[in-house]
């Protein structure tokens, strides 16, 4: 009866625990920001040319 009630709990926790880290990599994904704002700051580190940003941003407005 006790190895029961623990593995309820156990179960009850590992759910909670999903539930919590789930809604954690969504709010890491929705991050509010535009695809044009994205694109600004990956120009502004570097990780992309001039033309390409060009591109990229006449892509996206189409």
């Amino acid at each position: 009866m006790m190895i029961l009630m623990f593995l309820f709990w156990a179960v009850v926790i590992y759910f909670i625990f999903k539930l919590l880290t789930r809604n954690d990599i969504i709010s890491k994904v929705t991050s509010g920001k535009s695809p044009e704002e994205l694109l600004k700051e990956r120009y502004a580190r570097g990780e992309i040319t001039k033309e390409q940003y060009e591109e990229m941003l006449q892509d996206l407005r189409k």
